[in-house]
């Protein structure tokens, strides 16, 4: 009764929405970007399993070698 959706190119950073099924009606529960507002192309992969959400962001620099990726966990 979840759906997580990546936006990887919204807002130049990217961001991921969070919505709960109540009844026939999808409700919007949160919306997830990263830190560090650069563009990380957040979102461009996820998954959930019950109330994890792990988001995968390919160009996240984590270091100053550049753009080696991150995975974002949410609970």
């Amino acid at each position: 009764d979840t759906a997580v959706i990546g936006a990887p190119t919204e807002g130049g950073a990217g961001a991921v929405h969070v919505y709960a099924r109540n009844g026939g009606e999808w409700i919007s529960q949160a919306r997830l970007t990263p830190e560090s507002g650069s563009n990380d192309r957040f979102g461009a992969a996820v998954a959930a399993q019950g109330n994890v959400i792990v988001v995968g962001a390919p160009w996240a620099q984590v270091d100053s070698a550049g753009g080696a990726g991150a995975a974002y966990v949410f609970v």
